[in-house]
């Protein structure tokens, strides 16, 4: 089978650091600061990779790229090439097997590996992998960036009203 009938897949492998913004700023604080920043990115690298493992990731993918497309082709062999009646969750079962993400928590990188019948396909699947992570982190930044000048907004409204308040 693998001689004769297999076609050749790639493989684009990436590697990527999910770092806290404010991680400098966290370490001039001391050491639990640190501890705190590094926990932070830990939640971040998990989320990114949980993001990037849903099938959410995979129908943007399919719609930016053609994840499906692709796998349909009539050059890629019977065993990994998706059927015309496959179903959504055949396409998943295939994105499984062709997107694989682990987080090493002891250097704290996300490493990537995907798989596709040729290597243009696999890199521009990557790539553009890459970019959703990086834009879920940016949302998840802004989001959390909103809410904390949002309580430093209220705390300042509060103390102004207590001053007021003080002075009548």
């Amino acid at each position: 089978y693998y001689g004769r009938v297999a076609a050749p897949l790639y493989a684009t492998h990436s590697e990527f650091l999910v770092q806290q913004a404010d991680a400098g700023a966290a370490a001039a604080g001391g050491g639990g600061g640190l501890m705190g920043a590094m926990g932070a990115a830990f939640q971040d690298a998990i989320a990114v990779q949980s993001y990037l493992e849903s099938r959410e990731a995979l129908q943007r993918l399919d719609a930016d790229h053609g994840f499906r497309a692709h796998f349909s082709s009539p050059e890629i062999d019977p065993l990994n090439r998706l059927g015309p009646d496959a179903t959504d969750a055949d396409v998943y079962k295939r994105y499984e097997k062709s997107v694989r993400i682990g987080f090493d928590p002891t250097e704290g990188l996300l490493r990537m590996e995907v798989i596709a019948a040729d290597p243009q396909a696999s890199a521009t699947f990557a790539r553009a992998l890459l970019s959703y992570a990086e834009e879920r982190l940016e949302g998840m930044t802004r989001r959390l960036r909103d809410d904390q000048m949002s309580g430093a907004r209220q705390s300042y409204e509060a103390a102004e009203a207590r001053v007021r308040a003080a002075q009548e």
